[in-house]
């Protein structure tokens, strides 16, 4: 299985210095619950890996990306200004190689002028087999409390290989299970922008309120989420369209406007 999370957050273009700050917070943030002993930025230049602790370098290849970033828009010529600021893809895969094959591998794509964090994990369930629902559940939580007002939304899409019929291509929650069209849709478990109780969605698995963050962390399914389970596939489907009776189930377009 590969997981996603997509975090949905107030649009920010941000400068390249406050970028590089925000997503080292972040991935200290992370840190505990996501054993990646080094980021690097993505895609590499000429075979050299550029690491997110090597804040010279680092820099230095951010400014050089928002330049050009800046330089095709206007070649365009849709907006007088660049309007999303730094932003930034990074592996924990040290070469290609890794990045196929090794099991846990990590792509974040920090986009915080578009309004979206996405982190993927590659084969998390072969990686951390123990434990891996708290794993993940604990980097949403860390996640809510880091910047809770600009925090609109989480969900966390899970898909599996080979498709169920057959097909070619992997079967997607989001895509081919969920209840209501894509990007509407919780997943395994998210950040709903709604303090509620357990009792408010008693088909979840767990329901954690978090008032200071103005919302609520919402697990749908409490195992390892399994496509191939109906079970598990009934019980989010529950999930979701409790919170959408609820109003807090939102629909974020943004989800649609960066990959």
């Amino acid at each position: 299985m590969n997981i996603s999370f997509t975090f949905t957050v107030k649009e920010e273009p941000l400068s390249v210095e406050e970028g590089h700050e925000r997503v080292t917070q972040l991935l200290a943030a992370m840190r505990p619950f996501l054993p990646i002993p080094e980021w690097y930025v993505t895609p590499g230049k000429k075979g050299r890996l550029v690491a997110v602790s090597d804040s010279v370098q680092f820099l230095a290849r951010a400014r050089h990306d928002l330049a050009e970033h800046i330089r095709a828009w206007s070649a365009i010529g849709i907006l007088p200004e660049y309007p999303f600021g730094f932003e930034v893809t990074l592996t924990s895969a040290k070469d290609e190689k890794a990045y196929d094959t090794e099991e846990g591998i990590c792509t974040l794509r920090f986009k915080p002028g578009g309004g979206r964090i996405q982190l993927h994990i590659h084969t998390p369930d072969l990686a951390w087999p123990s434990k891996l629902t708290e794993r993940m559940k604990n980097i949403l939580n860390a996640v809510s409390h880091l910047n809770p007002a600009s925090l609109e939304f989480a969900s966390l899409d899970v898909e599996q290989h080979p498709r169920k019929d057959g097909d070619r291509g992997t079967d997607q929650y989001s895509f081919d299970f969920g209840p209501f069209p894509y990007p509407r849709f919780l997943g395994w478990m998210g950040f709903v922008p709604k303090v509620l109780k357990p009792q408010d969605i008693p088909e979840a698995a767990e329901v954690i309120p978090l008032p200071n963050c103005h919302g609520s962390i919402v697990i749908a399914v409490g195992d390892i989420f399994d496509l191939r389970n109906p079970q598990h596939i009934k019980q989010a489907q529950q999930v979701e369209m409790r919170l959408a009776a609820l109003d807090a189930l939102p629909e974020i377009e943004r989800n649609l406007k960066m990959t």
